[in-house]
């Protein structure tokens, strides 16, 4: 607890929403921490109630400017509560490209487009439900607000 008292304290802390499309639109609440000019972290939670639950966690490179372009990767959770998944978890992997506009009262608005990956190691149901396809890799896209 107090490693993250630490860590909350030296660094800058933000709060917004996120809209993904990746097979279909998921709304997510986001925080961010800054760690420093160039490397912050965000943490999203959202989905539909009833349908669908995601949870991602991503790393950010980029510079402080206000156009400034970044990488991203990071690792996602989605629980399906309907559907041909229903009661199935999956694990993925993925990285982004993007840019964000800063704005001087601290807004800043973002866009990305990535690829997904879901491994068939920790997402053993993939192989059973769909042994032809090799890999489950899915384009991913994003946009985000943050205060």
């Amino acid at each position: 607890m107090n490693i993250l008292i630490i860590l909350l304290s030296t660094s800058d802390f933000g709060m917004g929403a996120k809209i993904a499309f990746s097979g279909g639109p998921i709304i997510s609440l986001l925080s961010n921490v800054s760690f420093n000019d160039n490397i912050s972290m965000n943490l999203s939670i959202g989905g539909f109630p009833g349908i669908i639950m995601k949870v991602e966690s991503n790393l950010r490179c980029s510079k402080k400017k206000e156009w400034s372009p970044y990488l991203q990767g990071g690792l996602g959770f989605t629980r399906f509560f309907r559907g041909k998944a229903k009661d199935k978890n999956l694990n993925d992997i993925h990285f982004n490209v993007g840019i964000t506009k800063s704005y001087p009262s601290s807004l800043k608005l973002s866009a990305d487009i990535g690829l997904l990956y879901a491994p068939y190691g920790v997402n053993y149901w993939l192989r059973e439900e769909s042994p032809d396809i090799t890999y489950f890799i899915y384009p991913v896209v994003n946009f985000e607000v943050l205060f």
